[in-house]
């Protein structure tokens, strides 16, 4: 019986009534609706949608910049400005087109340097949007950044409004009013669609314009006009520009295309070679729009470039860079045929290698204070299970219940299969890093429990109707109870805010955002003299903490090179950043430098990101990873010479690191010394093949160099 209720004022076409055994169009009871009150639904709406903005906004000034928002602003601006896609490829541009138009409409000041930029190396990309946010000149020096970000960052919500509205009429359109207000309340008071929502990332951007999509799909089949027709199409291009996962748009429509068929294979007056026909014809139409609006993106252009510019690394040559990764997706193999023929713009296919690159095999995984060498198939689904209220989980478990006579037409349909694809491709991905990666999921789950929760209101009795209204109310305290922390997020079972850095990292709690509160509580506690390992974008001294920095990435790919001079037994107050404390920016987790602190217990944890502790500690394996940082960087420069010292200190004192033995035979090897550099070489080979699952990365680079120094040894 799931379903089978009156429709919402938006009354279904006479023909999808007839076709679906809809109730016909009559007035039901008062009691049953709410369309009575057309004011009242429209006033509770815009206070949901309002929430919704708010959480966000008030954010927009409590968070520093994160780790990706300052390259994405960046790459926003620089389209406009020189139309150079080979600016940050590894995503479609027109998200951050977005954030770069209301740049440009505030007339901020154009990123210095010339058209097209001069390197579009990743490592260049940050380096140059931190120039461009921190320098300015006169009085204002150094709070650009305090005003571009947050002016982004509400461009940037432009999304989260379009998904709020999507998600409200689109539901009020096919099961009316109460299941449009309760689906449009459990997206309000989502912890996650809040923290990212109005981010300079394409994951809200994602989100929105895949749901639209959904619903312009539908749409154009109860009423089947060019004018729906060109709606799905457009709607799929901009999924398809926001981001590369926006291609799981296209199985989505496919399935929903099935799914129509299978509901209509028996009824009607056409023949089912005439309805498959019809069908195929206009999913090939909405898709091809899809893939010109992509190509608008591009200016049409295929070369990622303009004015004949070259890309850091040419795309053959980065594919081939990729597999010798071990990267074995099937994706990789169709990239060269799309690029021979110039079936999709060059930036989109870089930019698709460019995800491979670091999706398969994978990065680390941290997950319930375990760290994994790659993603694991369980990963996304306790990540949900993790970061999602107690109070809709309730109410999801609760739905079930309304789906036990197994009697529902096709529209559940539209909400379930875009929430699966995604759930199933992040399951099948080995890029476990955040659940902001599956974000579309959440807001069509969000309407599918909304629609069955108020099915079960409407046909149950006082104790299912109070145990709605209780999980109701725990989602949205849960909710607000941990602003303005929503990134950090993790419910009451599993310890909340403050306990999630022992469970999750990187963008499920600790993306570099909590510098001001660290700045507050440092104030609060008098405390001056510190040492802390900061991973993310922004600067820490422009926050007002004047921490000395110690190191909190291995490949210092934030700046982060540690500053302070550490004894190897020292006392003090040291604050660790979440994702250096969780290991997944290290070797191996029995090489953490941090180990030592994650047996202490910090004396506090701020903004669910950052642990702060006193005491005496062994910071000798600090020292080393130090030293061990400053030898790559040296010898990435051919400063051999300079790297040699700083790389034996760290094989001594981590003679089980691959890398302190990679980076002493690479300086040796720079010297000429073959011999010794051979050695060092298989010191690390040995390593690498005794735990090879944390060195396919360096596999090559180490059989490369043996290669070479034997051949020179003879």
């Amino acid at each position: 019986m799931l379903f089978r209720y009156p429709q919402s004022s938006f009354e279904m076409a006479s023909h999808w009534r007839m076709a679906y055994h809809l109730p016909s169009e009559q007035e039901p009871p008062a009691m049953t609706r709410i369309t009575t009150l057309p004011a009242l639904i429209r006033l509770l709406a815009a206070v949901l949608t309002g929430a919704f903005l708010w959480q966000m906004l008030a954010v927009t000034n409590r968070e520093v910049i994160t780790n990706d928002e300052g390259f994405h602003t960046y790459a926003g601006y620089r389209y406009w400005q020189c139309a150079d896609f080979g600016v940050n490829p590894e995503h479609p541009p027109f998200a951050k087109m977005v954030a770069g138009l209301v740049l440009q409409i505030a007339k901020i000041p154009a990123p210095s340097g010339p058209c097209p930029v001069v390197s579009t190396a990743k490592g260049s990309g940050y380096a140059d949007s931190a120039e461009w946010l921190y320098s300015a000149t006169g009085p204002s020096a150094g709070a650009k950044i305090d005003r571009v970000i947050p002016l982004a960052r509400r461009g940037m919500a432009t999304f989260a409004l379009l998904l709020a509205l999507t998600a409200f009429f689109f539901t009020r359109r096919m099961f009316g009013d109460l299941s449009a207000l309760v689906s449009l309340s459990l997206i309000a008071f989502e912890p996650t669609l809040v923290a990212h929502g109005s981010l300079v990332t394409t994951d809200m951007a994602l989100s929105a314009t895949s749901l639209l999509a959904v619903a312009s799909f539908f749409l154009f089949h109860r009423r089947r006009t060019l004018l729906m027709l060109l709606l799905a199409g457009f709607c799929c291009g901009f999924a398809l520009s926001v981001k590369h996962s926006g291609v799981l748009i296209v199985p989505t429509l496919l399935l929903l295309a099935f799914a129509e068929l299978a509901f209509d294979w028996n009824r009607g007056e056409q023949s089912r070679t005439s309805k498959v026909l019809k069908e195929a014809a206009a999913v090939l139409f909405i898709l091809f729009l899809g893939f010109g609006v992509l190509w608008a993106t591009y200016h049409f252009r295929y070369a990622a470039r303009p004015d004949g510019a070259q890309m850091a690394m040419s795309l053959n040559d980065f594919m081939a860079d990729t597999r010798a990764k071990e990267n074995h997706s099937v994706i990789l193999k169709t990239i060269p045929f799309l690029a021979h023929h110039h079936l999709l713009p060059e930036a989109y296919l870089y930019g698709f290698v460019d995800v491979l690159s670091i999706s398969d095999p994978g990065q680390s995984a941290f997950l319930f204070g375990h760290l994994y060498p790659h993603g694991v198939p369980h990963y996304f689904p306790c990540v949900i299970l993790i970061k999602t209220t107690l109070g809709m989980i309730g109410l999801a478990l609760l739905s079930l219940l309304a789906f036990r006579k197994h009697s529902f037409d096709i529209r559940p349909f539209y909400f379930l299969v875009p929430s699966l694809v995604w759930l199933l491709a992040g399951m099948v991905s080995t890029l476990n890093i955040g659940y902001r990666h599956i974000l579309p999921v959440i807001a069509p789950a969000c309407c599918l429990i909304g629609v069955a929760v108020v099915h079960l209101w409407r046909t149950n009795g006082r104790f299912v109707r109070s145990a709605i209204a209780i999980s109701m109310v725990a989602h949205v305290a849960s909710s607000l109870a941990a602003f303005p922390n929503e990134l950090a997020y993790g419910n009451e079972i599993f310890g909340g805010v403050s306990n999630s850095h022992k469970l999750l990292t990187d963008s499920n709690n600790d993306w570099g955002q909590a510098l001001p509160q660290v700045a507050t509580w440092l104030k609060d506690n008098r405390v001056s003299d510190c040492s802390f390992a900061y991973d993310g974008f922004a600067r820490p001294d422009h926050s007002g903490i004047g921490c000395k920095r110690i190191i909190a990435n291995l490949f210092e790919l934030n700046g982060d090179k540690g500053e302070a001079q550490l004894s190897r037994v020292q006392s003090g107050t040291f604050i660790i950043s979440g994702l250096s404390w969780s290991g997944i920016e290290w070797e191996r987790p029995d090489l953490n430098p941090y180990e030592v602190f994650q047996k202490a217990k910090p004396r506090a944890v701020i903004g669910g990101a950052d642990m702060v502790y006193t005491g005496t500690f062994d910071m000798s394996r600090v020292i080393a990873i130090n030293q061990l940082a400053e030898a790559m960087r040296l010898n990435g420069e051919k400063q051999f010479s300079q790297a040699l010292e700083p790389a034996k200190a760290a094989a001594h004192e981590m003679p089980t690191s691959s890398f302190a033995h990679l980076a002493l035979a690479n300086a040796l090897a720079g010297l000429g010394l073959n011999d010794q550099a051979h050695q060092e070489y298989q010191k690390a080979e040995t390593i690498e093949a005794s735990q090879p699952e944390w060195y396919f990365l360096q596999r090559a680079e180490i059989r490369a160099g043996l290669a070479a120094t034997g051949h020179a040894s003879r």
